[in-house]
């Protein structure tokens, strides 16, 4: 909920979606695009640091080689899953603690061998992922480079078949 309140109704957030969305129409409003990008990684590392320190000061009170077993897949496909937006990630990641804390009881009864068990967060997140293919969209912008010169270009063509279409 927190992370809506930053993202939607702020100025800042706003600029942000524009940046992750469309380049060029950042560009023509004003907006550094390096700058906010820097912004958005620096804050995603320092919330990632921050789960970093939790998990191994408060869940095991300690470092472990491996500690995070995967759980950085887990968070990348709870973000797919609920559809790049902050209250479909709250639900996605809850579904996806359902099917970890359900394999933690399914050790503890010790119906299965528990390499099986601690195979089963993950074949259900493999599988909710395949069922959802191709209908999630991901931020237009996401994994592409930023150049002023290839961003002339492509604006160059998109207004050409824009005033196409028009006419």
């Amino acid at each position: 909920g927190r992370s809506w309140l930053v993202l939607t109704p702020t100025g800042w957030g706003l600029r942000l979606q524009a940046v992750g969305e469309n380049q060029a129409a950042a560009v023509a409003a004003g907006i550094s695009v390096p700058a906010l990008r820097y912004a958005g990684v620096l804050l995603g590392g320092a919330f990632a640091g921050l789960a970093g320190a939790y998990l191994s000061i408060e869940h095991t009170g300690m470092y472990v080689e491996g500690m995070t077993q995967g759980k950085g897949f887990i968070a990348l496909a709870a973000l797919i899953v609920g559809n790049w937006n902050p209250f479909g990630l709250f639900g996605a990641s809850l579904l996806f603690g359902l099917f970890e804390s359900m394999s933690f009881r399914l050790v503890q009864s010790q119906t299965l061998p528990y390499q099986f068990v601690q195979m089963a967060p993950y074949l259900l997140t493999l599988a909710v992922l395949a069922g959802l293919r191709g209908k999630t969209r991901a931020p237009a912008a996401v994994g592409q480079n930023w150049s002023r010169d290839g961003l002339s270009k492509k604006t160059a063509a998109g207004l050409s078949r824009a005033c196409r279409s028009f006419y």
